[in-house]
């Protein structure tokens, strides 16, 4: 399960990024959505444990995690071979399992093995994140966590890389603004951060039923539990 009581991220300043958030997510499938600046990445930053800021509340996940990052260029250094890199961030598999892991997605995402002996520069940036997103989804971790990942995508390799993620990881947590992707979700949970602090978390297919987009009477929230005191 994912669980998170009051998870709330803090800036230096004091600025909330994330308001605290309350949820519990059963199936381990969950779509995080909002705006830019509602603070996806930096949820997705607090589970993985990489957060720059404070990071506050009770935080449940169902096992280690790796985190696929937004700008694939930045995940790797420019003066080593793709291959290298991968080899070094392989975990919880063996050497031969994540190999044959690695090699069977970048064929579900149309690319061949080969782009492994290229440098990162001799990629187009959609390559380039369909390789980090192959490498992310070989190790098999417990938990998936991925901030964007069809963004910059071709139309025709945007759903492979989504049915990907639902084949190779059985926990995942995917940040998106793509609305093809939300229209299309149903068997996810979804946590939507609105304006002003507003949350909804529910099924996926009951969010896009209501027509939300920013529902300012969420089902779980920021003051949930504190409501529940209060009135009790």
């Amino acid at each position: 399960m994912i669980r998170a009581l009051h998870f709330s991220v803090t800036a230096d300043g004091g600025a909330a990024l994330v308001p605290p958030v309350s949820f519990e997510c059963p199936d381990d499938r969950m779509l995080l959505s909002g705006a830019s600046g509602t603070g996806k990445t930096s949820v997705l930053e607090g589970m993985a444990g990489v957060s720059p800021h404070a990071v506050s509340g009770l935080l449940e996940l169902p096992g280690a995690v790796v985190l696929g990052v937004q700008d694939a260029l930045a995940a790797f250094s420019s003066y080593r071979r793709l291959r290298g890199q991968l080899l070094d961030a392989r975990r919880f598999c063996t050497k031969v399992e994540w190999t044959a892991n690695l090699e069977s997605n970048l064929a579900a995402l149309g690319l061949t093995v080969d782009v492994l002996a290229l440098y990162p520069h001799q990629l187009s940036a959609g390559m380039l994140k369909r390789v980090l997103l192959a490498a992310v989804l070989a190790a098999r971790a417990p938990l998936t966590l991925l901030d964007e990942p069809t963004a910059g995508l071709d139309p025709s390799v945007r759903w492979s890389a989504v049915e990907l993620v639902r084949r190779q990881s059985s926990a995942y947590v995917i940040a998106t603004h793509d609305p093809e992707l939300l229209a299309a979700a149903r068997i996810e949970h979804r946590l939507h951060l609105g304006a002003g602090g507003r949350r909804w978390f529910g099924l996926a297919a009951e969010f896009a039923a209501g027509g939300r987009e920013e529902d300012s009477t969420p089902r779980a929230g920021p003051d949930r539990e504190e409501r529940t005191e209060q009135g009790g």
